[in-house]
């Protein structure tokens, strides 16, 4: 079992607007799915049982933080009608579809920046 990091980003919709990343990721997480696109490199590693963190990046409501916790049920290859988003947000098809078993939000959102250098992941970068 590995643990994850899921960003959603501030997102262009089809009207020019700026969607919120939290927005995004309400949505994804009220479905029980997160896209995985071409470029995400632990794309294929993610297993059933594998548990994710919700990370909201961008600039406008409830970002910069984590907002959830989620367990991995299955990884299916993305198809055009698998997200809500395709529809109404600049974005590409995914490469992958994450569908999650349970969903977990924070009732208080815990911000990154006090801890990036104690954690783990931050050690690697160059």
């Amino acid at each position: 079992m590995k643990n994850y990091l899921l960003v959603s980003s501030d997102t262009y919709d089809v009207n020019d607007a700026v969607t919120a990343s939290y927005a995004i990721a309400s949505e994804r997480l009220k479905r029980k799915v997160w896209p995985l696109y071409r470029r995400t490199s632990f794309a294929t590693k993610i297993l059933h049982g594998d548990y994710c963190l919700i990370y909201t990046a961008g600039g406008k409501k409830i970002s910069q933080c984590v907002v959830a916790s989620a367990r991995v049920h299955s990884v299916e290859r993305g198809r055009r009608s698998d997200l809500f988003e395709i529809e109404e947000l600049l974005v590409d098809s995914p490469d992958r579809v994450i569908n999650f078993e349970t969903v977990n939000w924070f009732h208080k959102p815990i911000s990154l920046r006090p801890l990036l250098k104690k954690l783990e992941i931050t050690k690697y970068t160059a």
